[in-house]
């Protein structure tokens, strides 16, 4: 998308803008005039001036509106893109690049330090060339007045007229700056903002090493040594914040006391002025008299020109502090690309070009020698292994080969060819590396093991919207017999049991089964297993919508599926299928009994306990101090429905109530029936309790995917939609 348009458009607003704001002064210098004369005009004649100034504010208030949203639109765009290209870059650049600054700074400073430059070249781009136009504009109305000798504005105002007067214009334009002292504590600023960005770098990575070692602080029970790590980070970020407090402090009382000091000096020169020349002593010279509704229009003025020149400081201090930030960008773009694909570079020939070290050195940044001097040459077909301690330099080695190390002295080649100058697209087809600890993205295992084939090719197929290389995958026309191919690799491996179990484990695809393209052979799958299920029965417990299903929870018995987008895990709020649930329920004996296995979970089972802590901080408090005072889970048959727990229950508010029922529904099915043996009835209460919900037309609209197959569909595993039953 071109950002041309945007540009002209912010231009145009802002040049539009300055005739606009000079409107109020104007009506302020006319109307003081009429008023002073001896005859005053009709109100109906002032009535349009009054309505000029209404436009004006309002017109100037709406351009506003649209340069904020123009200007967010044209920012969001460029620190896309600008950072889009930044990482593009980073990801080709030298490994080595990877090796001297950590990844999770590397992350930080590409999305914050674009932003911070992009808004620093859109404030250049356009709010300075306003100020300046601006600035220029009232300058020459403070220095030579308005009137309709005026270029452009001067066919606008009639009989109107805005004295100019160099002394009053001169003094203004020098007193503004002064406004914007915090000029002069540049240094100061910046120095804090250094020490800040490096704090705050280092809190980030320092929580991020401690939340990657997570598991290894656990095992070892080191949470509080951890937390005083992070702790320390945090110490040196406070004590800057401080320091930057106390600046902002100092500015936000010295802001004040500076502008009423300018004020007071252009009153006082002003209110001389109105009284008649005024003579300054050693410059010979005489400053002419100026009306008092032309010294209001200068006041006007001086608060715009204010604004204005505050305005160019402002960028002018920008500018000092993010000098630091354009140069850390600018590292990152200008640093030579690596990886790359070349055309006029040789491709690798595998079957002819054997693999050679010759006199290959490797050392740390630090001085660590890992290799030295390894002379291996590795002819095609033939197959080598390193063996050695940790640390010897085996994956060092590899790494060389797949440049994700470049030796420090030496040469590693394909036959005559250096690996360096191979193309680089050829030696990413050619070479394999399998590291020690492999990454998986946080993507689908089909996306994993497709990530390796996700490059540009002359042969290609369209999957999830990229590019996949089918070059060496002979007889791939289309996803499903990229599928197959992927099955094979998969069996190959060994993985296609796990994967099995795991997809089976896992929500149906959006698509109905008969239309899915992952499952195309579904019904005769289901088929094949109703089968093995006819010689053994008792495997499964069907799904029928007229009995109680004593495999799963209470939620899935009364909803009789699952909900189509479940809550996410740790949220703040009842789901609404619950809400909706105790809607149905309320005043039955389902919904009172329902409240006493929801406490009664609460006393069992610490998860329920942390579920109520975080949902009603106020109902745990209520619930715990009942269990200490002696309503415990060993006595719950008799004592759940004494006079306390009765007089409590009918004492809780709607919002507690769902927090129970919520719980309540998360229990086994089975475990809910043993609970409720002494009420015979209990299976038949949610049964009929369920046809209620199935009836209800605004449970229909909170989605519900139905415990069968012919409703199979986001929501239900893949499981019980094939099996027709839960095992």
């Amino acid at each position: 998308m071109s950002r041309r348009p945007f540009l002209l458009a912010l231009w145009f607003i802002g040049l539009v803008s300055i005739p606009m704001s000079m409107v109020p002064a104007q009506v302020f210098n006319y109307l003081t005039g009429v008023l002073q004369a001896e005859s005053f005009p009709a109100f109906s004649a002032i009535l349009p001036i009054i309505l000029l100034y209404f436009l004006c504010r309002s017109g100037i208030a709406f351009l506003d509106v649209v340069r904020t949203m123009v200007n967010g639109v044209y920012l969001e765009q460029s620190v896309r893109d600008y950072t889009l290209k930044v990482f593009s870059r980073v990801l080709r650049i030298s490994p080595d690049f990877f090796r001297r600054h950590d990844p999770a700074r590397i992350a930080t400073r590409v999305i914050n330090d674009t932003r911070t430059v992009e808004s620093f070249w859109l404030s250049l781009y356009v709010s300075v060339p306003s100020s300046v136009l601006g600035l220029a504009a009232y300058a020459y109305v403070l220095f030579f007045g308005l009137s309709r000798d005026t270029p452009v504005l001067g066919v606008f105002l009639g009989q109107h007229t805005q004295m100019g007067s160099w002394f009053l214009g001169s003094l203004i334009l020098i007193l503004a700056p002064i406004q914007s002292y915090f000029v002069f504590f540049d240094r100061k600023i910046q120095e804090i903002n250094r020490e800040a960005a490096r704090a705050g770098d280092e809190i980030v990575s320092r929580a991020h090493e401690t939340i990657a070692g997570v598991s290894e602080i656990r095992a070892n029970n080191a949470f509080d040594y951890a937390m005083a790590r992070v702790a320390g980070t945090f110490a040196g970020y406070r004590d800057v914040q401080i320091r930057m407090t106390r600046l902002s402090a100092f500015f936000t009382g010295a802001g004040p006391m500076i502008n009423a000091l300018v004020n007071c000096i252009l009153l006082a020169i002003g209110a001389r002025l109105c009284l008649g020349p005024l003579d300054i002593p050693g410059l010979s010279a005489t400053i002419a008299p100026i009306r008092w509704q032309d010294y209001l229009g200068f006041t006007f003025m001086a608060m715009t020109v204010h604004g204005y020149l505050g305005a160019l400081m402002r960028f002018y201090l920008r500018w000092r502090m993010t000098r630091e930030t354009i140069r850390r960008v600018d590292e990152y773009v200008k640093s030579p690309l690596v990886f790359f694909p070349d055309d006029s570079a040789p491709d690798l020939d595998p079957a002819a070009d054997p693999l050679s070290f010759s006199g290959v050195d490797f050392e740390t940044a630090l001085g660590s020698r890992i290799l030295g001097d390894l002379n291996i040459r590795v002819a095609p077909g033939e197959h080598l292994a390193f063996a050695g301690p940790s640390g010897s330099g085996k994956t060092t080695a590899m790494s060389l080969v797949t440049r994700d190390l470049e030796p420090t002295r030496g040469s590693l080649s394909f036959g005559d060819k250096p690996v360096s100058g191979i193309n680089f697209d050829s030696l990413s087809r050619e070479v394999a590396f399998v590291p020690q600890k492999p990454i998986l993205f946080d993507m689908s295992i089909r996306d994993n093991i497709l990530f390796s084939l996700r490059r540009p090719c002359e042969n290609s197929l369209r999957d999830g919207g990229w590019d996949v290389d089918v070059e060496r995958l002979p007889g791939v026309l289309d996803t499903l017999g990229l599928d197959r191919v992927l099955l094979s690799v998969v069996e190959k491996v060994g993985l296609s049991e796990d994967l099995a179990k795991k997809a089976l484990d896992n929500p149906c695809p959006e698509n109905r089964l008969e239309r899915s393209s992952i499952i195309v052979r579904a019904r005769e799958l289901s088929t094949a297993i109703s089968a093995e299920l006819a010689k053994n029965p008792d495997m499964v417990v069907f799904f029928d919508p007229d009995r109680y299903l004593a495999e799963g929870t209470l939620e899935e018995n009364l909803l009789f599926g699952r909900p189509r987008q479940p809550a996410p895990a740790g949220g703040e709020r009842v789901p609404p299928e619950v809400r909706r649930i105790h809607e149905i329920l309320s005043g039955t004996p389902l919904l009172d009994r329902l409240l006493d296995l929801g406490r009664w979970r609460f006393m069992r089972d610490a998860g329920a306990g942390l579920l109520v802590q975080r949902l009603s901080p106020r109902l745990f408090g209520l619930l715990a101090a009942a269990t200490r005072a002696g309503l415990d889970a060993a006595h719950m048959t008799d004592q759940l429905h004494a006079g306390e727990w009765r007089e409590m229950k009918a004492a809780l508010k709607d919002p507690q109530k769902l927090v129970l029922l919520e719980v309540a529904l998360e229990t086994s099915a089975r475990t809910a029936a043993s609970f409720f043996l002494s009420v015979p009835d209990f299976e038949d209460q949610v049964v009929a309790a369920r046809r209620l919900v199935a009836e209800d037309p605004e449970m229909r609209e909170i989605g519900i995917a139905p415990l069968s197959p012919e409703g199979a569909g986001q929501g239900t595993l893949l499981r019980d939609a094939l099996a027709g039953g839960r095992a």
